[in-house]
């Protein structure tokens, strides 16, 4: 991981703020992937920097542009929830999967 960020940047913010693209940007738009595999690969990127903080977020749902998700472990109960939430999880879906409007929490 630290190899990826640059300057030893750690975390999801380290992510969405140096602004990182996928490696093979190609595979979050091919048109014979659908639209809950786009949004599970997304997810798969930011998983180990939310477990690093005990955390964990799970795809629930997509409608209408707004993807659900479940916050887990230490997220349920983390005051900056919704800093990760918004600011990392939402940022980046939104990045890599145009369809999506917003991300919300259930």
């Amino acid at each position: 991981m630290r190899g990826w960020l640059p300057h030893g940047e750690r975390g999801i913010m380290g992510i969405v703020h140096r602004g990182l693209r996928p490696r093979h940007r190609g595979m979050y738009y091919g048109e014979n992937i659908d639209m809950e595999e786009k949004i599970e690969r997304a997810l798969e990127e930011l998983r180990p920097y939310i477990a690093q903080h005990l955390g964990g977020v799970e795809f629930a749902g997509f409608a209408d542009g707004v993807v659900s998700v479940r916050m887990h472990g230490a997220c349920t109960h983390c005051p900056l929830s919704q800093v990760t939430l918004k600011a990392g999880v939402e940022a980046l879906l939104k990045e890599r999967v145009p369809e999506v409007r917003s991300v919300e929490a259930v």
